[in-house]
């Protein structure tokens, strides 16, 4: 029941944004949401710059909101990526109970979502049900 409850408040706000953050520079942001703002919220943030050859650089981030997460990072698949697009894969922990000492009491449950970020600016989110 416990983990019903939370894989529902995860999947609450899961949704993305790609958008130009300026037109000339051709830079890029998407973002993807999950949880509920002051109990356990995550946002996954990927920034992102093209030119016409490709995307030539990229950058994640995490933030969060509440006591029930964890931000777990986020890392670069480097098998999914080359000169026209970029793919990370960003980790956040929800707990139901806490953590104390390195020992979680309660349940917790690590959910995995994946950006694709192009060089046309566009962006696509996978989620871990």
């Amino acid at each position: 029941m416990k983990k019903k409850f939370l894989a529902g408040l995860a999947l609450m706000l899961a949704f993305s944004v790609a958008a130009p953050l300026s037109s000339s520079a051709a830079t890029y942001q998407t973002w993807s949401e999950r949880g509920k703002k002051y109990v356990a919220y995550s946002k996954n943030i990927l920034y992102w710059s093209t030119n016409s050859s490709g995307v030539t650089s990229s950058d994640p981030d995490q933030t969060r909101s509440g006591l029930f997460i964890v931000n777990k990072g986020a890392s670069k698949v480097t098998s999914m990526s080359d000169s026209s697009r970029h793919t990370y894969n960003f980790k956040n922990e929800f707990l139901a109970g806490a953590v104390l000492g390195g020992v979680t009491l309660g349940w917790s449950d690590t959910f995995l979502d994946q950006t694709r970020a192009y060089k046309s600016g566009n962006a696509y989110w996978s989620y871990d049900q």
